[in-house]
This record gives structure tokens, sequence and C-alpha cells, in this order.
């Protein structure tokens, strides 16, 4: 069990690790603080009375501490006790055998981090769906992954814990297990290692992925559509599922032509699906129905999946429509953002990027382009490119985004050094499965 000031959600690397370090480094300086206040210097009796109050104090907060953590720690059907003892807890389980596990945070409510055995993560998995309400799947994910981050555990025990939110039905917790593994998919896999964790991702996902459908149904609530929009990117960029692929290229192709509209909660996630297994024709079809689009909404849509084309001549076909006057200034960074999001497209933007920057720095001046031009450049996780990105703004400036890219340089360290870690670890998961 690990104290904590604070549970950031962890939306994006570089932020994550920034809010751990700085819970640690706020504990730190906490005590010393408390340490370091005194308003006068006591007598020895004073201080024997202060260490007497101390005491008393202390064992009525732990009691109050026991009393309540009592509330909040259960086994498989059971609310267990829990008393808490100095800087340790002792949990007592009145049940006629040992449970398969314990969580000691029921409810979500403690202001606390939990930190469980591999053994315990297995048997926590498959009843995480049925035993655990949203905040607790919540919870727990949270933790694993912030143990994670802090090199205490590692990635194959966040996906055995993982591996048991194939039935989540709630979008908050899907989301926020879906952006881990993508990121293990991404920069922990390579090669053979890669097809097995595809592999494990429609097994996972699939059946999900068949339940909801691509169409949303007159019934379904916004977390349910939500929840659909989640699932099929999850499935695709972690998965690589031909029938989504082939799902998805209908839908948009019918939504073009002027047939049955695509639900609008998942309508960007599908077109990108789409675009990553698409030809010219519908790189074509997408920016020509980009241009004569009603909405914003729908132009940028349709205008920023071209980034997920993984055709290199399609790829560069839109990196080129970036120095065109049909792409307003104040939108090119975000456009450009999409290339460097698109893991095949990566290497190519960059290059395109400072092969043009005389031409594209102006359009970074607008709206903030610069800061968001600067943070998409996070999504590399090697040491050349991130000395390329670091030399190359040593000489071509980005005065208003200078903290934005230190941000970016330290997310870049963070990636590499957990690849460097965790590519093993998940390795050798996958193939004891």
């Amino acid at each position: 069990m690990t104290k904590k000031k604070q549970r950031p959600e962890i939306a994006e690397e570089a932020a994550a690790e920034k809010a751990f370090q700085k819970e640690r480094n706020g504990d730190r300086q906490l005590r010393e603080h408390v340490v370091s206040e005194t308003p006068h210097v006591k007598s020895h009796g004073e201080l024997a009375q202060d260490a007497a109050k101390a005491q008393t104090a202390a064992a009525t907060d732990r009691e109050a501490r026991a009393s309540e953590t009592a509330k909040h720690a259960k086994t498989p059907g059971a609310t267990v006790g829990c008393q808490v003892v100095g800087a340790q807890a002792t949990l007592p389980v009145e049940v006629a055998s040992c449970p398969r596990w314990a969580f000691v945070n029921a409810g979500a409510n403690g202001y606390f981090r939990t930190a469980y055995s591999p053994d315990i993560l297995r048997a926590i998995a498959p009843d995480i769906a049925a035993s655990f309400s949203e905040p607790e799947r919540l919870s727990i994910v949270g933790d694993e992954w912030a143990l994670v981050r802090a090199g205490r555990h590692s990635v194959a025990d966040y996906l055995t814990l993982a591996a048991g939110f194939g039935r989540e039905h709630a979008n908050g917790g899907l989301a926020e297990v879906s952006s881990r593994l993508l990121f293990v998919r991404d920069y922990l896999t390579s090669g053979e290692s890669q097809e097995k964790y595809e592999r494990f991702m429609q097994s996972l996902f699939g059946p999900l992925y068949r339940e909801l459908g691509l169409n949303a149904s007159p019934g379904d609530d916004d977390d349910k559509r939500a929840l659909r929009a989640t699932v099929i990117q999850t499935l695709d960029l972690g998965g690589n599922d031909a029938a989504l692929a082939s799902d998805a290229r209908r839908a948009v192709e019918t939504s073009l032509s002027g047939g049955t509209a695509m639900d609008a909660s998942a309508a960007k996630v599908v077109a990108s699906v789409a675009a990553r297994h698409g030809d010219q024709t519908l790189w074509t079809q997408l920016l020509d129905a980009s241009q004569r689009a009603n909405s914003p909404t729908e132009r940028y849509r349709l205008l920023y999946a071209l980034g997920a084309f993984e055709d290199p001549a399609l790829i560069d076909r839109g990196l080129n429509f970036a120095l065109t006057p049909e792409l307003r200034s104040q939108d090119t960074p975000t456009f450009l953002g999409s290339f460097l999001a698109n893991p095949v497209a990566r290497p190519r933007a960059w290059a395109f990027i400072k092969q043009h920057w005389n031409e594209l720095a102006p359009k970074t001046t607008i709206a903030g382009g610069d800061t968001r031009l600067a943070e998409s450049l996070g999504a590399f996780c090697d040491t050349r490119s991130r000395d390329d990105i670091r030399d190359f703004f040593k000489t071509h400036q980005l005065p208003t985004a200078s903290r934005a890219l230190d941000q970016t340089i330290e997310r870049i360290n963070n990636c590499i050094a957990m690849k460097e870690r965790e590519s093993g670890n998940v390795a050798a998961w996958l193939a004891a499965r």
C-alpha cells in the first residue's frame, strides 16, 4: 500500500510522470516544512507534554483510520476489516477458506494507492467486471499503471490485470485501459511480439466489438456511444483487426455517397480506421468531402483522417497538401500532428517538417500552433529522434513553445527508459500466454 497525496488521471505520458514525481517531492517538502517550522525553543517539560499529546493524538488517529478502512476493504463476496499498525496494515479475514483476492480500497474512497502481487492480479482479473464497481476498476488499474511508471511493477503485471477488461461496458474504465494498451503495442512490441500482441487484443476486444457493432442503435445512451468509439479505436490500433477495417471502409463510403450517416460519436474514429487501411481512391474521396463539408466538425474529421494513411505515397501526398493554400495556416500544426501520431508516417512527417521549415514556420505562430507542434513531437521514443529534435530547435527557435519542447524531450526520455526496461517483460508475458 503506497500513500499518495493525489490521484492524477494519466492522460498522457509526460504529464503522468511529472505528476508522479511532484507527488513524491511534495511529500518530502511537506515533511521538511513541518520539521523546520518551530515558533520558539521549548523546554524539556514542554517537549514531554507535547510528546504525550502527540502519542494520544496518534492513537486516536490510528483508531479512526482503522475504523474508516474497515468500511473500505473487501474480498470476493465479503467485506472485511483492516487494522492499521503504524505504516503497516493487517487484514483479518473471517471466512471459511482463504479468498482468491482481497481489494483494500472498496468503493475507491481511500486516499492511497494499492499494490498487489502478480498472483493476486491474476485472481482479480476474471472477477473485475462482475465484482468491482466502475470507480474501483478505475482505481486499481490507475494504481497499477502508476506503479509501472515508478518502476515498482512491470508492464506484465499491468497486462495481467488489463486482461480482465474485455467485458468492460463503462467507457471511462475502458478508455483508461485502452490508452495504456495502445502505448504497449506502439512502443513495447515489435516483429513477432507485436503480432502476438495484436492477436491478444483481437481476442480481448473482438467479442465486445461484435456485441456493440459499428453503428449506434436508437436506444444507445451517450456512454454506450462513447464506449463503441473507444472499442473501435482500440481494436484497430491495438489489434489491427481486418474485419473491423472492412466494416469501417463500407461505412465511410456509404456516408460519403449520401447514404446512412455515421454516428457522430464514432465518425472520427471510423474515418481514421478506414484511412489507415485505405488506398488512393479513399484518400481522394476524403479530401474532396472535407472541402465541401457543411460544418467545421465534419471538415476536420475528414481532413485529419488523411494523417492515418500508411501507404508511403499517400503519406507524402498528404504532407505536401500542407504547403498548399487550400489548408488554412491555423490548421497546419494540427494537420501535421495527425501524421506525427501515426507510427508509420511519423519519420516521414518529421523529415518533411525539417525540409520545409521556412515555409511551415510562419504557420506555427498562429493560435498556439508552435506549442501543438512541439507536443506532437513527443510521440517519438528513440534517442536518435530525440537528439535530432533538440538539435534542430536550437537553431530554429520556438520562443513561445520552449516549455512544451522541454516537456516533449522529457516525455521521449521517459518512453525510452520504459522501452528499455519493459520490452522484454512484455515479450515474456506474451510468450507465456
